[in-house]
């Protein structure tokens, strides 16, 4: 005769997630979303609009190169170099005198998202000893969309 044993067997098991669980990690990333993404897009335009900045250096360097050379008064009409706006970001380079100062004022293209073409890099440069000290004006656009 023989003998079938019956074993018992344990209980499967439940393996994976509940549906609760599933939604509160759909609703925490979710939350990391709302919160990462505005700080993002604030980094990306920041990084863009460093076209703009950088596109003021060679007009810098000129009224450097100007002031040491000849002196403040004979920089008056300083022209723009071409290939100063050649960056995607950047839609002119411009070099004015507003009184004793010197004004290199940058606009943007508009094209960048985030960056509007009110968004002006204005540097103010006061001619000290024979030299410019150089600043952001407080005309810039920029300094109100905290891009620079």
């Amino acid at each position: 005769m023989s003998r079938i044993n019956k074993c018992k067997r344990a209980p499967a098991l439940v393996e994976g997630f509940t549906l609760i669980e599933l939604m509160m990690v759909v609703a925490i990333i979710g939350i990391l979303a709302a919160i990462a993404l505005p700080s993002y897009q604030d980094y990306a335009a920041r990084a863009r609009y460093a076209e703009v900045l950088a596109a003021a250096t060679p007009a810098r360097t000129r009224v450097d190169l100007c002031v040491q050379a000849n002196g403040a008064g004979q920089c008056g009409s300083i022209p723009s170099g071409s290939g100063w706006a050649a960056a995607d970001g950047v839609g002119s380079v411009a070099i004015s005198v507003d009184e004793d100062d010197f004004l290199v004022t940058v606009a943007p293209s508009g094209l960048s998202a985030g960056i509007a073409t009110d968004d002006t890099y204005v540097l103010r440069g006061v001619v000290s000893a024979g030299s410019v000290n150089w600043s952001t004006d407080v005309g810039s656009g920029c300094l109100a969309s905290g891009l620079c």
